[in-house]
């Protein structure tokens, strides 16, 4: 935290500031920009889950043009035809695909600056907490770096939230990782699982950490 009187860094646990001898006020769940963080953060959610899912739907039909094409090179060979299932070649059309790409690439632009925009809208209500030691309700201290590694090696299995001890959270997140490991059509509830745990890393980053490289998660 920093003293609202001389800007010394000081302890979370202090009530004094140990350079000027000010009392140090802090305001819990009294955020003038709480609506405007809660709007943010969930803009950049949001955004995220649905671009994850706009790269990964297109990620799924290039591949799956690409083993029909390779099934029926395979079946056009006599030596080969043999040993591969060309009853299993079957013919990938969508319609207007032309134009539902080019309109998914237009989507995911827009999808981009929002995330952009949400951060940097984020990065600077985090500043302003931090300049005026105003804690936001409902949050623990955790240590940024350790975090973020976690929330980028880790996301998918919600370690990260185990981590910054949201068990509830974190639940949820390895509820849906083993349901989609056992069950495929959840996959895309992983994809959206791992959206979120990126976001959080962005979230993680847009705030700045006190003297004990502390964040409020």
């Amino acid at each position: 935290m920093v003293c609202p009187n001389c800007n010394h860094q000081i302890d979370n646990n202090n009530k004094f500031c140990a350079n000027c001898g000010n009392p140090v006020v802090m305001i819990i769940g009294e955020d003038i920009y709480k609506k405007k963080e809660r709007f943010w953060r969930w803009s950049l959610y949001s955004s995220t889950i649905l671009s994850s899912i706009i790269i990964v739907l297109y990620a799924v039909y290039q591949t799956m043009i690409f083993y029909n094409s390779l099934l029926s090179l395979y079946c056009n060979e006599p030596l080969l035809a043999d040993y591969v299932s060309c009853d299993k070649m079957n013919s990938i059309n969508i319609p207007y695909y032309n134009i539902l790409e080019m309109f998914g690439g237009v989507l995911l632009g827009i999808f981009a600056i929002i995330q952009i925009i949400s951060f940097f809208k984020l990065k600077k209500i985090y500043k302003y907490n931090f300049d005026n030691n105003i804690i936001r309700s409902n949050t623990k201290y955790t240590k940024k770096k350790a975090y973020i590694s976690i929330a980028l090696l880790f996301g998918t299995l919600g370690l990260h939230k185990f981590y910054a001890k949201k068990q509830i959270e974190g639940s949820i997140f390895v509820i849906v990782f083993i349901g989609s490991m056992i069950y495929q059509p959840l996959l895309m509830l992983l994809v959206i699982t791992t959206a979120v745990s990126y976001a959080d890393v962005a979230i993680a980053m847009a705030q700045k950490a006190d003297h004990n490289k502390n964040i409020l998660i």
